[in-house]
């Protein structure tokens, strides 16, 4: 799963991101590849899947830190 990310800060930093994004109440996905392992990036869904995009979710800041 890790090879996905850059290390272990950029898998929770992506999470993170993912949940507030649902906290905020967009209707997003998490994204995964092929072995069912996750992506730093999310798929916004939207009422006409055309429309629906994603989008990678990079490292984090310097100054991030998950309090």
């Amino acid at each position: 799963m890790l090879n996905n990310f850059q290390g272990d800060r950029h898998a929770l930093y992506s999470g993170w991101v993912l949940g507030a994004m649902i906290a905020e109440g967009y209707v997003v996905r998490a994204v995964v590849d092929g072995d069912g392992d996750y992506l730093p990036r999310v798929r916004f869904i939207a009422k006409d899947p055309a429309m629906s995009i994603e989008l990678d979710i990079p490292e984090p800041p310097d100054d991030w830190a998950l309090v």
